[in-house]
C-alpha cells in the first residue's frame, strides 16, 4: 500500500526563490494611504494573508490599512494551502514597520517689535526634521502664522507657529521749540537763552530717556528736555532720545542732534508759522526781541546782508528771517517765520486784547476792549503748531493741560482778529 506524506515547506522573503511577496516599502509612515502586496512572477495565487497582532490586513488581498493600524513592527505571512499534486504548503513572510508621525519641535520665537530685525525660520527642527516654511520669511510688520512642511520621506506632521508683532515706536526726531540748535551764554558762561529739545513722538503710552554724549540723563523722562547748563569750554554736545512703548516694551532711538554753544546774541522768539491778513507787512508779524531786523535769507554767510524795511509787504507762503540786536551785537542766527495770508480777516487793529495773569498756571482771563462777539480762540506753540482751540470762548480759558513754555494766543471775532503771547508756568 502506498503512503502519502504531507510536506510543509516555508520560504522567507529575502531568500532566492520563484515565489515571494513584498510591499512598496518596509517602512511606512502612519496615516499614509493603504498599501498592497506585490507578487513576484510565478507566485501561487489564492493564498491567505495574516500578520502579527495590531496590523489591520485584508486576508484575501493583503491590503494593509495603514491609518487604522497601530505603529509598530509586524510580520506579514502569505500562506498557500496544500494542493495536489505536490500537497505542499508554502508560506512567505515580509517584515513591515509602521512609523508614528513625529511632531517637529522648534525653539519658541518670542513676540517681536514692529520693524525690528526678525529671526530666521529654521529649516531643521530641534528633533532633526527637515522641511520648509510658508511664508519662508518673518514679516516684522504684522502678526502672522507660518507653516512648516516636512520634506518628502520625512515621517513627520506639519507644524504651524504664530509670531506676534508688537506695536513699536516710529523713528523719533529731535527738533527745538525755537528751530535753533544753539545754546547762548554770556561772558561769565551763564545761560542767556536755554534750548528746549522736542521729541517728535508723543503719546501717553510712551516713556522717554534722553542721552547726552552717550550718557543717560536721569531727569530726561518726558518728551521734552531743556538744555539749560553750559558745556565745558564751549564744547558741542550730542543728544538723542530713546522712546519706549510702555505696552509692548518696544523702543526706538532718534538720530543724534548736535547742540552748539555760543557767547553771541540769541535770535528773537516768535511762532514759526503765522497767519496774517492780506496786505500785512513785516511790522505785523508777532515776535519778541530787541531791535528786530528782517532778512530774505537764512544766513548772511558769503552774502551781503541787507535788512528788509519793516514796511515790506508780506508774500503768502514766504519765509522771512529775523535777528535781534542786544548791546550792539546782532544775533548771527536768524529765526525763520513763514507767513500765510488770509483774505477774510480784517485789520488786527480793530480788536484790542487784554489777558492776565502772565505768566499763568491754570486759568487765563481774556477780555477785549470792544463790544464784539468772539468766534474762536486758538493757542499755538512756538513752532506754530495749533495745540488748543475753543469755539465761542468765554472770559476764562483753562490752560492747565499745556506744558510749560511760551505760547501765542489768537482770537477771531466778528470784527477781526488779534494775536498775543503768554508764558505757561
Amino acid at each position: 500500500m502506498r503512503k502519502l506524506y504531507l510536506l510543509t515547506v516555508t520560504f522567507f522573503i529575502g531568500f532566492v526563490g520563484n515565489s515571494q511577496i513584498s510591499y512598496p516599502s518596509s517602512q511606512i509612515c502612519a496615516s499614509s494611504p493603504n498599501v498592497y502586496p506585490q507578487f513576484a512572477p510565478n507566485t501561487i495565487a489564492g493564498g491567505v494573508f495574516s500578520s502579527s497582532p495590531g496590523l489591520l490586513i485584508n486576508t484575501s488581498t493583503g491590503e494593509i490599512d495603514i491609518p487604522t493600524s497601530a505603529p509598530g513592527i509586524y510580520i506579514v505571512t502569505y500562506t498557500v494551502s496544500p494542493a495536489p499534486p505536490d500537497f505542499i504548503s508554502q508560506s512567505f513572510t515580509y517584515e513591515i514597520q509602521i512609523i508614528p508621525f513625529v511632531v517637529p519641535l522648534f525653539n519658541e520665537i518670542y513676540p517681536i517689535c514692529y520693524g525690528s530685525v526678525p529671526a530666521t525660520l529654521p529649516t531643521v527642527s530641534t528633533n532633526g526634521i527637515l522641511g520648509t516654511w510658508s511664508p519662508s520669511t518673518i514679516d516684522n510688520t504684522v502678526t502672522s502664522t507660518y507653516t512648516f512642511s516636512p520634506n518628502f520621506m520625512e515621517c513627520a506632521t506639519m507644524r504651524s507657529m504664530t509670531i506676534i508683532v508688537l506695536p513699536s515706536v516710529a523713528t523719533p526726531a529731535i527738533t527745538t521749540a525755537s528751530g535753533s540748535n544753539t545754546v547762548y551764554v554770556d561772558e561769565s558762561n551763564n545761560i542767556v537763552a536755554p534750548l528746549t529739545l522736542l521729541c517728535s513722538e508723543t503719546s501717553a503710552g510712551f516713556s522717554y530717556e534722553w542721552f547726552v554724549d552717550g550718557l543717560s540723563l536721569p531727569i530726561g523722562t518726558s518728551e521734552t528736555y531743556t538744555v539749560n547748563t553750559p558745556s565745558s569750554d564751549g564744547a558741542i554736545r550730542v543728544y538723542n532720545v530713546k522712546v519706549t512703548n510702555n505696552e509692548s516694551n518696544c523702543f526706538n532711538s532718534s538720530q543724534e542732534f548736535v547742540v552748539y554753544q555760543s557767547s553771541g546774541t540769541p535770535p528773537p522768539v516768535a511762532p514759526r508759522i503765522q497767519s496774517l491778513a492780506s496786505g500785512s507787512t513785516l511790522a505785523n508779524i508777532v515776535i519778541t526781541g530787541t531791535d528786530i531786523q528782517w532778512y530774505a535769507s537764512a544766513t548772511n554767510k558769503n552774502v551781503t546782508a541787507t535788512a528788509l524795511p519793516m514796511s515790506t509787504l508780506l508774500v503768502d507762503g514766504m519765509t522771512y528771517y529775523a535777528t535781534q540786536t542786544v548791546n550792539g551785537n546782532e544775533s548771527l542766527e536768524r529765526l525763520p517765520v513763514t507767513v500765510n495770508l488770509t483774505l477774510d480777516v480784517e485789520d488786527n487793529e480793530l480788536v484790542s486784547l487784554i489777558y492776565w495773569p502772565n505768566p499763568v498756571k491754570n486759568s487765563l482771563n481774556v477780555k477785549t476792549k470792544q463790544d464784539l462777539k468772539l468766534n474762536s480762540l486758538s493757542i499755538y506753540n512756538t513752532l506754530g503748531q495749533l495745540v488748543q482751540v475753543i469755539k465761542n470762548p468765554n472770559e476764562t480759558i483753562d490752560v492747565s493741560e499745556l506744558k510749560s513754555g511760551i505760547f501765542f494766543i489768537k482770537i477771531l471775532s466778528d470784527k477781526g482778529s488779534v494775536t498775543g503771547k503768554f508764558i505757561k508756568e
